[in-house]
């Protein structure tokens, strides 16, 4: 029996899930209820963090430990992650680029775990790959770009893009919650006031002698205070001492 990796693509383990798709130890499980990748084995036993997981996946599938300076590397790959200026990131770029200078891989003649480590703290960072893709470090872009390059990484990266374009179908399908208050109900005050004659919003010039009495002031409109409805009350002491002369409004 396989594991299964259960994953999330608002936060997705890169490196986990290529080197399980390189291993096939795993399945990868999409599901956004979790930021932590979570690896449940045959077993019962169960695995949290990427770098453990990683490690059990390679164990299982025969990929290299590295020697001990691979948690020297591992360390650099974690510091990647997480808010960095681009300074921080470019001074540990530095380092890589001048250690993959005459190698092939982080630790040893083949790749390792480190290896994995790395790429997945670089893919998840966009800031990362944009300094690298700059190309000024350029024995780790040469590096970056085989691991990128490698099947199990595209097959990888394909889960990915499926996952979110399901998602993307199913949020799409979804109806949105109705509600008799929100701005497009027919119920809401806005449109109903939208709906309403032009008429009955904003009386014309000319409806104003509709409502004259002979001998009385024009009660359409009281003159009002100057702040409140200006042109309203210019119009109705105008039209006063028209429709009805002799009276005052």
């Amino acid at each position: 029996m396989t594991s299964s990796l259960k994953v999330s693509t608002n936060a997705y383990p890169y490196a986990a899930a290529a080197v399980a798709c390189l291993t096939g130890k795993a399945t990868l499980e999409f599901t956004n209820d979790r930021h932590q990748p979570l690896l449940e084995q045959p077993d019962g036993t169960s695995l949290t963090g990427e770098v453990d997981i990683i490690s059990a996946l390679s164990a299982a599938g025969g990929i290299a430990a590295g020697s001990t300076k691979s948690p020297y590397f591992i360390g650099l790959a974690q510091s990647l992650r997480g808010p960095n200026s681009y300074s921080s990131i470019s001074r540990t770029f530095d380092i890589i680029d001048n250690h993959l200078g005459y190698r092939t891989w982080l630790d040893g003649h083949d790749m390792s775990t480190a290896d994995w480590v790395l790429w997945g703290s670089l893919k998840g960072s966009p800031m990362s790959v944009g300094l690298l893709k700059l190309g000024r470090h350029r024995h780790l872009l040469r590096w970056y770009t085989h691991i990128e390059s490698l099947d199990a990484t595209q097959a990888a990266l394909r889960a990915l893009a499926d996952a979110r374009a399901h998602e993307a179908e199913q949020r799409s399908r979804t109806p949105t919650p109705y509600s008799p208050l929100s701005p497009l109900s027919p119920f809401s005050p806005a449109v109903a006031d939208a709906d309403r004659a032009p008429a009955e919003r904003v009386a014309p010039s000319s409806a104003v002698a509709d409502k004259v009495v002979a001998g009385r002031a024009v009660a359409d409109r009281a003159p009002p205070r100057p702040p409140v409805q200006p042109m309203g009350g210019e119009k109705s002491v105008l039209s006063n001492p028209f429709f009805a002369p002799g009276t005052t409004a």
